[in-house]
This record gives C-alpha cells, sequence and structure tokens, in this order.
C-alpha cells in the first residue's frame, strides 16, 4: 500500500461509502471520475492511489471509485483456490454475474463491461432493457430470493431499507482475501450524505430520514423525494437514473431517462402517478 494510509479499510467501509479516501467525484474533463472511466486502464488501481482525506470508517463520501475497488476485490476472491490456473480465475470472474445472477433472473440483455485490466467497472457501464433492471429490483423486492431458491443473505434487502436512522444495518462478516489493507471488521455505521442528508448502505441510496424529509418541504428541495415510503432505498445513477424499491408498496419502478439538470425531472409526478395506477389494479 502506497497511500501511507493511517487506518485500515475495512469491506464495510467500502461497501458504505466510507473509506476516507480524498476520491473526487466529479465528471468534467479533468475529474478523478472521468479519468477513472476513460482515461486509466485500471479503474480500482487508480482509486485506490488516492490518499485518505479522512479516517476510514467516519465519514461518507461517495466514490464510484470505491464500487471499482470493491469489483477488484470480488475478483481477487476467486485467486483463493490454488489449484486454479490464471486463465480459469478470469473466466469464473467473468462468468459470475451471468451464472449467479443474470442468468436466475432472466436478465438476457444485461452486458456489463470490464476496464482493460479486465476488472468489472462496477460503477458503470453496466447495460440492459428496463424490464431487465426491473427484475434487479424485483429480487431485492424479494429480499433476495428468486423462484423460491434464495440468491442474497437474507438479512440484505434488509439491510438496505431506510430506517430514519445512520446506525442501524446487519452487521457483516466476511473472510475474503484482504486487498492491501482492507480487513473484515463488523459493527460499522451506514453511511450519511451531510449535504443532502440521504442515507446510504450496502450500495444503495435510502429515502432521507424524516427529519431531512421536512426540513427539504420546508427549503422546497428535492421534493420527489418527499413523497417516498420511509423503507424506500434506490440505485441511483447517472443523470436520474434510477431503480426504486419500495418494500410497504410490493413496487418497483424503474426509470432509464436523461436528465442533464436535476430540477428539470418529475420524480414526484413519475412515483405518485405509478403509484396512483398501481392502487387502482
Amino acid at each position: 500500500n502506497n497511500n501511507n494510509n493511517s487506518s485500515i479499510i475495512t469491506l464495510e467501509d467500502l461497501l458504505h461509502m466510507r473509506s476516507g479516501l480524498s476520491f473526487d467525484e466529479t465528471y468534467w474533463v479533468l475529474g478523478a471520475a472521468t479519468h477513472m472511466l476513460f482515461v486509466h486502464d485500471d479503474t480500482a488501481a487508480y482509486a485506490l492511489q488516492f490518499g485518505q482525506a479522512d479516517p476510514a470508517g467516519t465519514k461518507f463520501h461517495y466514490s464510484s471509485g470505491t464500487t471499482n475497488i470493491l469489483s477488484r476485490y470480488l475478483r481477487l476472491s476467486f485467486a483463493t483456490d490454488a489449484n486454479m490456473s490464471e486463465e480459469d480465475v478470469d473466466v469464473a470472474y467473468w462468468s459470475y454475474l451471468h451464472t449467479r445472477l443474470f442468468l436466475p433472473l432472466g436478465m438476457a440483455s444485461a452486458v456489463c463491461e470490464v476496464d482493460a485490466s479486465g476488472t468489472f467497472v462496477g460503477s458503470s457501464f453496466c447495460h440492459m432493457t428496463a424490464r431487465d433492471w426491473a427484475r434487479f429490483g424485483q429480487l431485492y423486492l424479494q429480499n433476495g430470493v428468486w423462484e423460491g431458491k434464495r440468491l442474497l443473505p437474507d438479512f440484505w434487502g434488509e439491510s438496505c431499507k431506510s430506517t430514519g436512522s445512520n446506525t442501524h444495518w446487519h452487521p457483516l462478516s466476511f473472510s475474503h482475501t484482504p486487498l492491501y489493507s482492507l480487513q473484515p471488521q463488523v459493527n460499522k455505521t451506514a453511511g450519511t450524505h451531510e449535504k443532502h442528508g440521504r442515507l446510504y448502505a450496502l450500495q444503495f441510496w435510502q429515502r432521507p430520514a424524516d427529519d431531512i424529509v421536512r426540513a427539504r418541504k420546508a427549503q422546497n428541495l428535492a421534493q420527489w423525494l418527499t413523497v417516498l415510503p420511509a423503507d424506500t432505498y434506490m440505485a441511483h445513477g447517472y443523470h436520474e437514473q434510477i431503480v426504486l424499491v419500495v418494500p410497504s408498496a410490493e413496487l418497483v419502478v424503474v426509470r432509464l431517462g436523461l436528465s442533464k439538470v436535476r430540477h428539470t425531472f418529475d420524480g414526484e409526478g413519475l412515483f405518485t402517478g405509478i403509484q396512483a395506477v398501481v392502487k387502482n389494479l
């Protein structure tokens, strides 16, 4: 590890965006995210080169680079079998999403790109139809069970839900091979975005806590988030691409539109309109 990091970064820290790495999540021509995606051959190595701005586990900072570090971590976990050749390891890793997720769910259109080093770009470039994205959301809505078979740990979907607090989520434990200074640890808390008050856990955005919702209503900010039920969580992508999971409404909403200016996205109209249709079915 050549970053001279002052604290150990755990797998939980990465899952909750609390690594402390000073990765710059901007998409202008010189921004770190843009360079990672379009200039550098190894997205995870590029993300790991940033030093720590804060001790790991202490502060939320959204970073697409963190997701690519997780993708590298997954790749290295396949290399623990001494009986497998390097080629076998790569094939197992590259086929993993298809054999464990896409094929069981019938996500026939799904294609996820790798970077030049062969690691999946976990942050970006995963292409599929809206219907297949809905299947992904439905897996979470069903708490990780698909056609009677459990594909995710029984606590995983529950841990993605909003709780109104950033201190309640199911502790995790892992036994994968460490990546640099990563070591398995438990009892870390989920992240909170200081500026927007949105909660974050296990690579999903959650609905803001109730006090933040009230403040948003008073300030007329991002009103569409205020109409969501408390247990809502979502994959919220670039330019308002969204997979919304609402367990209490038994609802998954997928939006693949493009809103370069966020205030032009009528999320409230979209969600309330869909909710009204569902209620009348």
